[in-house]
Formats: structure tokens, C-alpha cells, sequence
């Protein structure tokens, strides 16, 4: 029997509103700013291969001090060493417009640096690093401010500090204009936000944009543990003892929100008002992925969480929970249990944990303490024990014992910048990260797991302005008939644009109409003999974001065996594949990637409807027509003179010239 298509095509103008993220090339592979680097400002350069700034004055301001390291540093990469230990008061710093700055708090000899007095701020700054120091403002009687605050900079990693006694917030990172945000690929790790003074006694505002927060502890802080908005990952932290809110989903604002929160440990303390919510102040505006957290609740002093699930979000002003993680790069969790145990071990300054972090992880173990308004409440400032730095003839950061066990010149300040292993280190940063390895357990890896990305791209909203785009027209071939895409990604019009419909297939063909040019090109490598030569679909990779129940739809004029070359590496199958048969074969390409092939049959004139990918970090799939009936060939002609009218009765009346072959037509 043949059928011949006949279509007539009714367009209607819509507006296509973007319901998911578009995809970027993740680049994962750089050099970590120091072994145990993780998240998203893991790479940060800081002051690789620059000069060296000694530190040896407790003076407010002037040469040798603290503010005159970070204020005087200008286009050579700088690493901040410290010749003496102790307290350091501080004017109120701001550190603008600088890059390329290590921090290394590991030098500073006896209990190390506590920074107090007031704050720091870093402006529109680009790869810093801040490691080993105690930044505690303290109360003030004429202004109220955050002990840290950044704002607009890009590849920070903040690593094993503690902040406390802010008495605005203890530690912010924000972006100045949350339209366009500035702030990104920044991570805070095994760091400590506590006690923030009231009236205020916040956390902190971590918002706008891609932060990776990890093995933290926020302890006695009344609201904003933390705050967030924009790109948050949270993983493997402890918060204790909140006041009023713990994690801010967002607030009353209308900013829009992703975060993962994953493994973390919630512990009600005596303060805590509705211990029952991890998640608070939600807003539709605000989605999150929550996977294997704890929430302890009861306040009965003896550490019993549980996982809630979505319970743990305030039923009042709830967050949108989401089933899939946000693609930010990964970073080594535990259970909740066991990562509970290593922040109380490793976090904070923890090379020589000062009193006071002492007192804090304490009352967490026991569950106690509360939220304080003063320093004083809690016995003020420690005395830190003060040290002799080591002999370091050529001031070139490296004491003279060390250059010599490794074989440098302890009089030639250059080979600081020399690379002994060949790692990518300098020299200098292999001395600086030999110091701070006993900060991490043991067991923890010190490279970042793997992770291809891509990373996740919040979706923006459609520009009211721009006109509606053009409807996709239908694709035919030879036995394929109005093939039609509806992507409805972000991109989803262009991405419909890259499919096709290809004859003869065979290996060293393209493999993704998106994957044809650039560094990405793949192509197809061996196919089974059975399928060499026939009809097929080339799709687009950047559909696989779609979730539409009807991506991909087209009509069959002969009798086929429809295949559907779908990525093994995708674990779940998505529902409407699972009424197709595994035959075992599969379809490679060139990455490599193996794609099985799953078959259908369908007799002649049928619809046939593919839906989403159901995964949209693997290729999409591709489809492949196998006719059954070896007597049967494609139509050769098309009806002509199509016309339809409206009748009287409100239905569609069409008219066309008949083929003399055809037993039936396909509307």
C-alpha cells in the first residue's frame, strides 16, 4: 500500500518561555591554588611566581604591616608571609582592584594571627588566596561592620580561617549589581563563622554567584547561617546553634536562587527557634536539591539526627525542591556523621586552634552555649603565644633549613619561583603547602574528584522586546515525514535548527549537528552492518536538556523498525523508551561514547513520539529507520495543488491533486 503525505500547516504565533538551564564546556583540569583546593575557586593563581611581602610590624599602617602587604600590592603577584605572631589591629582595610594575592597564614610562628579591630574588604579583586588566620573585628562603639566582606571578586578560595565578632556579618561575599553579577568561582572550606554579636549577629550574606561552601561550621549566630541567593553549593557543613534562621533560601527577595545542599549536619542549640526547619525563608524564586542531611532537632544534648527530606523546609515560606543536583564542581562528602567529626577536628585555624575556637567546637560536641552579645561574654581576646620565625637569609618566604634539606640556595631569593618537582608549583608554594597538610584528616583526598561538567547555567528570562521566534518547519525525507523538534531548553529553537534528516549512514559521520566544528567534533566509529547505509536523525546535544514529553515527532510511509541509539552511560531509561526492546548492538563514536540501540516496529502511516533525554549532561540520543518491507519504496511524488478553506460549520475543507500510485494519503 502506498501512502503519500499531504500536510498543510496552520501556524500559530507562541511565546516560548525557557524552562531549563543552558550547558557550558566545564574546564576542571587547572592547576588547584594547593592540594586540597576544592570547589569552585579551587584554581585560584593567588601570588604564584611573584614577590614575597614580610610581615613584621603590629603597627597600624606603614611598612611591614598587615594593611600596607595588601594595599601596596600592584601588578606583580604578591605571597603575604609573617615574621611575627599574635594580634594584629587593623584600620579598616580595603583591598580594591587588586589580583593575584596568597595569604599564607601558615607562616606566622607561636599561635599564629588573629586580625581584630576592623574589617576587610575586597573589591573587584581576582585570585586571592586566604589561608590560617583569625579575622575577629570586635565590638565597636561607633560603627557596626562585617569582620570579612567581598564584593565583585573572582577565583577566591578561602581556606581554613575563622571569622567572629562581626558586628554586622562575619563573613559576606556578594556581587554589587545582582543582575549582573561580578562575584564568582569562589569557595569558603574548612573555615568557621561564629558568634556574631548582637543586636545583629549574623553569618553571613553568601550571594551572586557561584559559591562552593564545604566542611564549615557556623556556630552561635542568630539569623543568615547563611543567607543566600544566586549559585550556592553546601556540602558537609555544621550549623549549630542558629537563633532565628539558619539557611536563607533567599529571603523576600525576588532574586532567583540554585543551591545544592548536600550532607550537612543541622544541630538545634539553646537559642534555636523552630529546630524542626534546615531551610527557611524560602521564596518560588529559590530551588534546591537536598540529599542526605541531617537535621537534630530535639535539643536533648546528644547528637541523634536525621534526614527529613523535604520536611526540613519551613512549611510557611518554602524553597522549590528540585530531583536533580546542580552541576557545580564536586567536592569530596562523606556521610554527615563522618564529615561532622572533620570539621570539628580540622576547621578553623586549626594548625593552632586559639581559646576560642577551642570554646566553640566544644560547645558544639556538647551542645552547648549561646549567642552572645560582646567578646566579653565569653572571657574577650586570648593570649596567643608569640614566636621566632625561622632564619630566612634571602627573604624569599623559605627559612634557610628548609632550602637547604631541598637542595635550594638559602641565598638566592629567585629559586623561590623555580618548580623542583615539576608539578606546576613554585617552589615557595611547595614549603607553603607542606605546612598546611596536617590541616586535613588523614584519609581526605587532596585532588578534586572528577567532574566533566558541564556546569549549570541559571536560564534568564525571555527579553519582552525581541520578537517571537520563528516556528520550526517540518523535516521530511524518504520515509520520514514533518519531522518536528520541540525543544523547549533555553536555546531550544536553535538547538531544533542543528537537527536533520540524513540518508546513508555510515561510520565517520558526524554524530550531533551541535558537534560539527570547534574542538568538539565527534563522528561515529563502528555501526552494525544492518543498519549501514539507512535513513537516520541526526540530533542536537544541547536537546538533551529539553524535557518535553514530545521532542522529537515525525510520521513513517512504509512499514519500519524504528532504532533509538540512546548513551549507556545514562543509568535511567526514560518512560516512553522502555516500551522499546534492547537488541544488545550498540553504536560508537570517536569520544568515546557507546550508544545502545533499542527497537521499535511500527507499520506504515504511524505518529511516532519521542520524548526527553532523561539526562541532560550525557549526548543526547539519535534515531535511526530500518524499512521491513524489502518490496516497498518511498513515494516519489507529492500531491499538488493543496488548498483548504473554512466552512460555514467551522471545519477545514482541502483539496488537492490526486497521485495516480497513491492507495491513501497522510494529513
Amino acid at each position: 500500500m502506498k501512502i503519500l503525505s499531504l500536510m498543510l500547516s496552520v501556524i500559530l504565533c507562541l511565546s516560548i518561555l525557557p524552562l531549563s538551564s543552558t550547558k557550558a564546556k566545564a574546564d576542571h583540569d587547572l592547576l588547584r591554588a594547593f592540594p586540597g583546593a576544592e570547589g569552585f575557586g579551587y584554581a585560584s593563581v593567588g601570588g604564584r611566581g611573584g614577590e614575597v611581602y614580610h610581615v613584621t610590624s603590629r603597627e597600624l599602617t606603614g611598612p611591614g604591616t598587615f594593611h600596607h602587604a595588601l594595599t601596596s600590592a600592584g601588578d606583580v603577584p604578591r605571597t603575604i608571609v609573617f615574621d611575627i605572631s599574635g594580634e594584629i589591629t587593623i584600620p579598616k582595610t580595603v583591598v580594591q582592584n587588586k589580583s593575584n594575592i596568597t595569604i599564607a597564614g601558615q607562616t606566622a610562628p607561636g599561635d599564629g594571627i588573629t586580625i581584630r579591630g576592623n574589617t576587610i574588604r575586597f573589591i573587584n579583586s581576582q585570585d586571592i588566596i586566604i589561608r590560617f588566620l583569625r579575622f575577629r573585628m570586635g565590638a565597636q562603639d561607633d560603627f557596626s561592620d562585617d569582620a570579612m566582606y567581598l564584593e565583585d571578586n573572582q577565583n577566591v578560595i578561602i581556606d581554613h580561617c575563622t571569622f567572629s565578632w562581626g558586628t554586622d556579618e562575619v563573613l559576606s561575599i556578594k556581587s554589587k549589581n545582582y543582575e549582573d553579577p561580578k562575584s564568582k568561582n569562589i569557595t569558603v572550606q574548612w573555615s568557621i563563622m561564629s558568634e556574631g554579636l548582637l543586636t545583629h549577629s549574623m553569618g553571613g550574606l553568601i550571594e551572586m554567584n557561584t559559591i562552593t561552601m564545604h566542611h564549615n561550621l557556623y556556630a552561635h549566630n542568630n539569623d543568615r547561617n547563611p543567607k543566600t541567593k544566586g549559585q550556592i553549593d553546601f556540602v558537609n557543613n555544621i550549623v549549630y546553634n542558629w537563633g532565628q534562621y539558619l539557611y536563607v533560601a533567599g529571603g523576600e527577595s525576588g532574586t532567583k536562587g540554585y543551591g545544592n545542599v548536600v550532607g550537612n549536619y543541622f544541630i538545634a542549640g539553646l537559642n534555636s527557634k523552630k529546630p524542626e526547619y534546615a531551610i527557611v525563608r524560602g521564596n518560588e524564586n529559590y530551588q534546591v536539591f537536598l540529599e542526605n542531611n541531617r537535621v537534630d532537632h530535639n535539643q536533648n544534648g546528644i547528637l541523634d539526627g536525621t534526614d527529613t527530606g523535604s520536611d526540613m523546609i519551613e512549611a510557611e515560606r518554602p524553597s522549590v525542591v528540585v530531583s536533580e543536583r546542580f552541576e557545580y564542581p564536586l567536592v569530596h562528602t562523606q556521610e554527615p556523621e563522618k564529615a561532622y567529626d572533620y570539621v570539628l577536628d580540622y576547621s578553623g585555624a586549626s594548625l593552632t586552634r586559639d581559646d576560642v575556637d577551642k570554646r566553640v567546637i566544644d560547645s558544639v560536641r556538647d551542645q552547648t552555649g549561646v549567642i552572645i552579645g560582646h567578646e566579653n561574654d565569653v572571657g574577650g581576646y586570648p593570649v596567643l603565644k608569640e614566636g621566632t620565625p625561622p632564619l630566612d637569609s634571602d627573604q624569599d618566604g623559605m627559612p634557610d633549613e628548609w632550602e637547604l634539606a631541598n637542595g635550594l640556595d638559602p641565598h638566592d631569593p629567585v629559586d623561590r619561583n623555580g618548580d623542583m618537582h615539576g608539578e606546576g608549583y613554585t617552589n615557595l608554594e611547595y614549603y607553603l603547602n607542606e605546612l598546611a597538610a596536617p590541616s586535613f584528616p588523614t584519609d581526605y583526598p587532596t585532588s578534586p574528584p572528577e567532574w566533566a561538567g558541564p556546569p549549570f547555567t541559571p536560564p534568564t528570562d525571555p527579553d519582552p522586546n525581541e520578537p517571537a521566534p520563528e516556528p520550526v518547519v517540518g523535516m521530511d525525507g524518504e520515509w520520514i515525514r514533518n519531522a518536528i523538534i520541540n525543544d523547549n531548553s533555553k536555546d531550544g529553537i536553535d538547538n531544533a535548527r542543528k537537527w536533520s534528516i540524513e540518508k546513508n549512514l555510515q561510520v565517520g559521520d558526524f554524530v550531533a549537528g551541535d558537534r560539527m566544528t570547534g574542538n568538539s567534533v565527534y563522528r561515529f566509529t563502528s555501526i552494525p552492518d544492518e543498519l549501514i547505509g539507512m535513513e537516520w536523525i541526526r540530533s542536537a546535544v544541547h536537546s538533551r536538556s529539553s524535557s518535553n514529553d514530545d521532542l522529537v515527532s515525525f510520521y513513517l510511509v512504509g512499514d519500519a523498525d524504528v532504532y533509538v541509539a540512546h548513551d549507556s552511560r545514562i543509568g535511567t531509561l526514560p518512560e516512553w523508551l522502555r516500551s522499546y526492546e534492547d537488541t544488545g548492538e550498540f553504536i560508537e563514536d570517536d569520544q568515546p561514547v557507546r550508544f545502545k540501540l533499542y527497537k521499535k516496529h511500527y507499520p506504515t502511516g504511524s505518529f511516532v513520539v519521542m520524548g526527553k533525554n532523561n539526562n541532560a549532561k550525557q549526548m543526547n540520543y539519535f534515531i535511526v529507520l530500518k524499512p521491513t518491507n524489502s518490496h516497498e519504496q518511498p513515494p516519489e511524488k507529492a500531491p499538488g495543488d493543496l488548498k483548504g478553506e473554512m466552512t460555514e460549520k467551522g471545519a477545514v475543507s482541502l483539496k488537492w491533486s490526486p497521485v495516480s500510485e497513491a492507495d491513501s494519503y497522510l494529513i
